[in-house]
């Protein structure tokens, strides 16, 4: 297939926008308005700008949305004559490539920098390592790229500022692409600065003519080739060529401003260096070596003033301070020893000794006496507060986070505290309108720790739960052994968040039970689940409906927006197409309808489009929900409608549609959507 790309300035039209236009045809006045917000400012040191391609993606698989304008691309080429910004997530390359990495004027080598992705407008930010700026050149230019060589995606551009947009699109690999086959003849690839790159890019986009390919690597061709003859195009390329430049000019911006003589006369200093350097280095040196002034520290050793002399005063202290604590009496005896000795004459001494005189002596002597008395209380404290835990235990359920109509495992997990469990239980209440126990089989999807083997789960919904409320029975038994189940993890069981739950935070309460080997009951305590209810994205929904085989039924698509704004939505309907098929309208298109509430008229004016996509084992029915000439917002509610045929010999089954949803938002970001499958019971 050929396409049409103008070298002229690019539709910045968003994926869902050109759903939109393909949407409207050819024919008639449809108009298609574009509305985006203002462009942030990036951060100094900057590189940004937008990445533009055929249909708007670079060999990254298109989205939805995009493969739904792929459905009648025919009509979108009379509307799209250009590239169009990729998607959010496009990986984009900031590389340095120096003149030696450069060969016969392709690029052989180069630095990686960094790299970032782009956002729902196919912009990007990267942020340029510190000292290097777009004016460099001598140890290599800025250059930023997307796609490769091998899906012949490769597409490149020169960086010619930090903060200015340095787009990525057919014109900047076209600027790349003359510059390196000028490189390659042998023009240096600093005589082309920041500024001539610019200049040389607004040239190939202002250039006359119409390039034309069926991909990125036809265009990004048919661009070079078309530019390579432009005469503005070449006089600017040859210009830049021909400047002068002194091979020191590994930092262009030296020979553009005064303080390039400047570097020279700094290396004149040089003469002087001798005298000056050499002496002022090892000075400086010296004056650290007096650092040996930590020989100082030997005037720690006078930490001997420890003195350990007044430790041999602790003899005496035995009598004056086991008298005092008169706790110890086993001490009080040694004293009466001492005192036999001396009682006759110092009976004035004992006078003294009451009158504080020792009392100083007796209270260093207490900083030795301690000793004796943590050895008697700390053996009574220890032994009363162990009595109470090694009985109880800990059964708990973790906090998990998940979003409405997610599933989620919540972990149960043992803390023995010292005591000896070989079967537990839970209990596990909890809100059936705002989560449930996710099934497996038609039974409750929990799994046991792979540790534990020889254990079991038993599970069940015992009866007797308060009113609005469900238990979840778990016991954790070992059917052939009793043996002690150890510290750790125990089990997960699944619980699926329902659809319309807005509530944050979902509480699991937890009532354990445990026994010991002996069959004895053990005291078991534990902490309840919670289920972080993160922001739950929109949700496009299929309905459930009943048929008769060989008749048909209509399915639903309903929009829960949960506080998103969203202009245009994408459906992927997956079916057996050996029970089921679409049915066609008089043109041979499927029977869909968009709802009234949003359809020609209303605020919205949303129309539909859809396509039966064979797939073999599995048909896909395409719908999409937009408006030919605007991007108003979809409110809440049923979308569309859908009619399928039920084959004669599915009586008796429950069809599932599977259901992959997408959707937009009215500056063209795309918006990742939740949903349910539909259902149709044949009766």
């Amino acid at each position: 297939m050929m396409r049409r790309f103008t070298a002229l300035d690019s539709f910045r039209v968003g994926a869902l926008l050109l759903m939109v236009a393909l949407a409207a045809g050819c024919g008639g006045d449809a108009e298609v308005r574009v509305i985006f917000p203002p462009t942030p400012v990036p951060p100094p040191g900057t590189v940004v700008g937008q990445v533009l391609m055929p249909d708007g993606r670079v060999a990254a698989s298109p989205s939805l949305v995009q493969r739904l304008a792929a459905l009648v691309l025919a009509q979108a080429e009379a509307l799209s004559g250009d590239v169009i910004p990729v998607g959010r997530g496009v990986s984009v390359e900031l590389w340095r490539i120096a003149a030696w990495d450069i060969d016969s004027g392709k690029i052989t080598g180069g630095g990686l920098l960094d790299r970032g992705d782009t956002d729902g407008h196919g912009r990007y930010a990267i942020t340029v390592p510190d000292g290097l700026s777009e004016d460099d050149c001598g140890d290599g230019r800025l250059l930023v790229q997307v796609g490769t060589e091998e899906d012949c995606t490769l597409t490149r551009a020169f960086v010619f500022s930090l903060g200015d947009d340095v787009n990525i699109d057919f014109n900047s690999e076209a600027a790349v692409r003359l510059i390196l086959s000028k490189v390659g003849s042998g023009t240096p690839l600093c005589n082309y600065n920041a500024h001539d790159v610019r200049n040389l890019v607004n040239a190939v986009r202002a250039a006359s003519g119409t390039v034309a390919g069926a991909d990125a690597c036809d265009i990004n061709d048919s661009a070079f080739g078309m530019a390579a003859v432009d005469s503005n195009v070449q006089r600017i390329l040859t210009e830049a060529g021909q400047v002068v430049t002194a091979t020191p000019t590994r930092f262009p911006t030296a020979t553009r401003t005064p303080t390039g003589p400047q570097v020279p006369t700094a290396t004149a200093t040089k003469t002087h260096t001798p005298v000056t350097p050499t002496p002022s280095g090892t000075p400086p040196t010296p004056t650290n070596t007096p650092s040996v002034t930590l020989t100082p520290t030997t005037t720690n050793t006078p930490t001997v003033t420890d003195t350990p002399e007044p430790t041999p005063t602790d003899t005496p202290t035995a009598s004056p301070t086991t008298p005092g604590p008169s706790a110890t009496p086993t001490n009080t005896a040694t004293v009466t020893v001492t005192a036999t000795a001396t009682a006759p004459p110092p009976t004035s001494t004992f006078t003294d000794t009451p009158t504080v005189t020792f009392t100083p002596t007796d209270t260093a002597t207490p900083t030795q006496t301690p000793t004796v008395t943590p050895t008697a209380t700390p053996t009574a404290t220890p032994t009363s507060t162990p009595t109470n835990t090694p009985n109880a235990v800990e059964v708990n359920l973790e906090m998990v986070a998940a979003a409405a109509g997610q599933s989620v495992a919540v972990p149960v997990s043992l803390v023995t505290h010292g005591s000896t469990v070989s079967a537990l239980s839970n209990d596990i209440e909890f809100d059936p309108a705002l989560v449930d126990v996710a099934l497996a089989a038609g039974q409750p999807d929990c799994q046991l720790d792979g540790r534990l083997a020889g254990k079991q789960l038993i599970t069940s919904f015992p009866s007797g739960a308060p009113s609005g409320r469900r238990i979840l029975r778990v016991g954790l038994i070992g059917l052939t052994n009793n043996t002690a189940i150890g510290e750790g993890a125990l089990y997960t069981c699944r619980f699926t968040v329902n659809q319309e739950t807005s509530t944050r935070s979902v509480t699991l309460n937890n009532t354990p039970g445990a026994s010991n080997p002996d069959g004895n009951v053990v005291t078991a305590l534990g902490s309840d689940g919670q289920i972080q209810v993160t922001g739950a994205p929109p949700a496009l929904n299929l309905t459930s409906a009943s048929a008769a085989a060989g008749g048909s039924v209509s399915v639903t698509g309903s929009l829960v927006l949960r506080g998103a704004t969203l202009s245009g939505l994408a459906m992927d309907i997956g079916f057996d197409p050996s029970k089921l098929s679409v049915m066609l309208d008089g043109s041979n298109n499927p029977e869909c309808a968009v709802d009234d509430a949003i359809g020609a008229g209303t605020a919205a004016n949303k129309t539909v489009v859809a396509k039966v996509i064979e797939g073999g084992a599995v048909n896909t029915l395409r719908v999409g929900v937009l408006a030919p000439n605007n991007n108003a917002a979809i409110p809440g509610g049923a979308v569309f409608r859908c009619t399928f045929v039920v084959a004669q010999g599915a009586g008796g089954q429950t069809i599932v549609l599977d259901n992959i949803g997408d959707a937009s938002t009215p500056d063209g970001s795309q918006s990742s959507v939740g949903g349910s499958d539909g259902t149709i019971t044949v009766e």
